[in-house]
């Protein structure tokens, strides 16, 4: 079994076919991770998105994609292709909080061809794993906690990592999943 930590990077368009907006996914980032939660390869896809012609100011900022770089992707049909083709089979997949399969189900179904799906067979959200952990420490905050808040309190330095750029985040969860499997392992101890 193969664990995969799965992050996306959306922004907001206006899909006139279906007169709403939609988050479509720019950017595919991934770490695949062996039985024993050793990192065995990594995926990074930037996507061309057919329903706008530039990103969005706040995006942009927010991940470091330039009009420029997201036009030089590739069509999503592509990318979830070869997303697929890497994954393979027999896998958890995992993702910091649920809200990115919100997006992968809205892509699905306005965006995709040909009926494509992400590859997801089995899934944990990362987050509430992670905060569920945290709670048994003593952290009392309700609210979803933030990626590089869960790495600020479990001691983790985010000085190399790109937030907000899917691969990169996708290694930061590595980061915290290993910490919290360490400390889950200790308990039981």
């Amino acid at each position: 079994m193969n664990y995969i930590i799965l992050d996306l990077e959306w922004d907001s368009a206006y899909f006139t076919k279906q007169k709403k907006f939609i988050n479509q996914i720019l950017q595919i980032g991934a770490v695949k991770l062996d039985e024993n939660f050793n990192i065995t390869d990594t995926f990074e896809e930037t996507v061309k998105s057919e329903i706008s012609k530039r990103v969005t100011g706040r995006f942009s900022r927010l991940t470091g994609i330039t009009t420029e770089k997201m036009l030089a992707g590739v069509p999503v049909d592509t990318a979830v292709d070869r997303y697929n083709a890497w994954a393979g089979e027999d896998t958890v997949t995992m993702t910091w909080s649920d809200s990115d399969l919100y997006s992968i189900k809205e892509n699905e179904e306005c965006l995709l061809h040909g009926g494509r799906k992400f590859a997801i067979e089995k899934y944990l959200d990362l987050q509430k794993f992670v905060q569920g952990e945290l709670r048994r420490g003593g952290y009392e905050d309700k609210n979803q906690i933030s990626l590089g808040a869960a790495a600020q309190l479990l001691g983790v330095k985010t000085d190399s990592f790109e937030l907000h750029t899917a691969k990169d985040d996708s290694l930061l969860s590595v980061a915290l999943f290993k910490i919290v499997m360490l400390l889950r392992s200790k308990q039981q101890n």
